[in-house]
């Protein structure tokens, strides 16, 4: 039996903005699919370390991503105000930098990046990224996914941890990106934490539409991941088999099923606003 998956609120993704210099098909951040030039302000990442200092937050990491977060024109003041909050308030916090690392523009920028910032780069090449999940391909257009619990979610919230961007916050980044397509405007304007976690009220919304949400690595869970102990063995076995998982779904295109699509072409006609964090 499927079994559930719970926020991490000790784990942030912040996505600073939806500008990127590639147009990878499947994009979680809904890059090609739903372009967007909105960014986060310098002004919303201070407002965000002072929740995290009033409610006494140590993020066990802070994950800087978008798009391509290295071409915010404030990503080096981003970085220097989270380095900040690591040195004077959460010493053991990791701040983590997602890049594609593609073009020369990125590369300069990441010559820039400061030593207490861990650098992941996927270093892409391609528009074509085999192991991207069907992120359009929703599972509520699916017959087999019919009668499904989507308030279990996926293995994402619970490894990746809760998402930050200029709407508010979200159990996960794809669920961000999700909003600003559909307009539902869910995003918390206050940081949760684990005391009152209010999240996954939001699986319901925001699950039913997700390709994430039958990922086959969810599949390979004992237990329900809703404490650190068991997210920590999940983690384990996700490093361990997530690219064996993976190797039966290759894509080689963009999925894109009937909610989405008419999703994307109600978006062209005219954006959602949501309101601002």
């Amino acid at each position: 039996m499927r079994k559930r998956f719970l926020c991490s609120y000790d784990r942030i993704e912040l996505v600073i903005s939806y500008i990127c210099n590639m147009q990878c098909l499947n994009c979680d951040a809904m890059v090609p699919q739903a372009l967007s030039k909105e960014s986060m302000t310098l002004e919303q990442i201070e407002r965000f370390i002072q929740e995290s200092i009033e409610k006494r937050i140590f993020w066990q990491h802070i994950r800087v991503l978008g798009g391509e977060p290295t071409l915010h024109k404030n990503i080096l003041e981003i970085l220097a105000a989270l380095i900040k909050y690591k040195e004077f308030h959460s010493p053991n916090t990791k701040i983590q930098l997602v890049t594609n690392g593609y073009g020369k523009i990125v590369k300069k920028i990441l010559l820039k990046i400061p030593k207490q910032v861990e650098i992941e780069n996927s270093e892409k090449s391609s528009n074509l990224q085999p192991t991207f999940s069907p992120i359009n391909q929703a599972p509520i257009d699916m017959p087999e996914y019919s009668n499904s619990d989507f308030t279990k979610a996926c293995w994402i919230p619970a490894l990746c941890g809760i998402t930050l961007d200029m709407h508010g916050y979200y159990p996960c980044s794809a669920a961000a990106a999700i909003d600003r397509v559909f307009g539902f405007d869910l995003g918390k304007k206050e940081l949760p934490t684990v005391q009152y976690a209010t999240l996954e009220e939001m699986f319901a919304n925001f699950c039913k539409l997700c390709g994430h949400y039958y990922d086959k690595i969810n599949n390979l869970a004992v237990n329900d991941i809703s404490n650190k102990e068991e997210r920590s063995k999940f983690e384990n076995l996700h490093k361990e088999k997530f690219l064996e998982t993976q190797k039966d779904s290759v894509l080689l295109e963009s999925i894109v099923s009937p909610v989405w699509k008419n999703a994307f072409k109600a978006y062209k006609i005219k954006k959602p606003v949501l309101s601002k964090y």
